[in-house]
C-alpha cells in the first residue's frame, strides 16, 4: 500500500471506508494533497457505494477540483461539494453549479484543458494564465475533447496546436512555427514567443497521457 493511500484510508472508517458527520446526513471523505489514480479509484468506489445525499470532499487541489467536476456525471450523489481553504477561512464549492456553468459541450476537454496549461504533472503555457487561456477555451474546447482518449492521433496532436495559436491571437494560423515567426517579427522578444512545434508535440504528449489517467480515474 502507498502512502498516499496511507493518508486516505486514516481519515475513514476501516469496516466501512467511510466517516459520517453527526451533525448532518453528509459523507465527508478527506484527501491527502498529493492525488494518485489508485487514490482517486479508491475514492471512486467508495463514491458508488454511498447512500448520502450530499458527499463533501476536503482538500485543497485543483487536479482534484476539476476531476470532481469532470466526472460527476458518473456520481450517484446528486449534491458533491468539495470543502478547501483553512479552518479559520473555509470555502466550499458546489460541483454542479460549476458543472452547469462550463460552456455547453465542454465537459470532456476540461481534464485536457488544465493538463495543456499546467497542473501538478504538466508544464504550464509561457505568459499564459489558466484565466487568459479560458477565454480561448469558451469557444475552442472542441480542439481539446479527444485528447485522453484512445491513441494519439496526428488529428489530435493538430488540434492541440491550433489550440495553442489562438492562445496566442494567433488563431487563423494552424502552424505554431508559423506563429512563432510572425509574433517574432512585431515584437522583437523570444520571451513572448510560444514553444517550438517540436517542443509542444512533447507537452501534447504528456498531457494526452495525463489526461487518459484523470479521464479512467472512475474505472475499477
Amino acid at each position: 500500500m502507498d502512502l498516499q493511500r496511507k493518508s486516505l484510508l486514516s481519515q475513514v472508517d476501516f469496516t466501512t471506508g467511510k466517516k459520517r458527520n453527526r451533525q448532518t446526513n453528509s459523507l465527508i471523505l478527506l484527501f491527502c494533497t498529493q492525488i494518485t489514480k489508485k487514490l482517486i479509484q479508491d475514492w471512486f468506489y467508495m463514491l458508488s457505494s454511498t447512500v448520502s445525499d450530499t458527499v463533501v470532499v476536503s482538500a485543497r487541489d485543483t487536479d482534484l477540483l476539476l476531476l470532481l467536476v469532470a466526472h460527476l456525471p458518473s456520481m450517484p450523489s446528486a449534491n458533491v461539494r468539495m470543502m478547501a481553504g483553512t479552518a479559520a477561512r473555509r470555502q466550499f464549492f458546489n460541483i454542479r453549479a460549476i458543472s452547469e456553468n462550463l460552456p455547453a459541450g465542454s465537459l470532456s476537454a476540461l481534464l485536457p484543458f488544465h493538463a495543456l496549461t499546467g497542473s501538478d504533472t504538466t508544464s504550464h503555457i509561457q505568459n499564459h494564465s489558466k484565466l487568459s487561456a479560458w477565454k480561448t477555451f469558451q469557444d475552442k474546447h472542441h480542439l481539446l475533447a479527444s485528447l485522453g482518449e484512445g491513441e494519439l492521433s496526428a488529428n489530435k496532436v493538430k488540434d492541440a496546436e491550433k489550440f495553442i495559436c489562438a492562445i496566442y491571437n494567433c488563431g487563423h494560423m494552424e502552424s505554431l512555427n508559423d506563429a512563432r515567426f510572425l509574433l517574432f517579427s512585431k515584437t522583437k522578444k523570444p520571451e513572448a514567443l510560444p514553444p517550438t512545434k517540436d517542443a509542444l508535440e512533447l507537452h501534447i504528449k504528456r498531457v494526452h497521457y495525463q489526461s487518459l489517467v484523470w479521464k479512467q480515474a472512475s474505472c475499477q
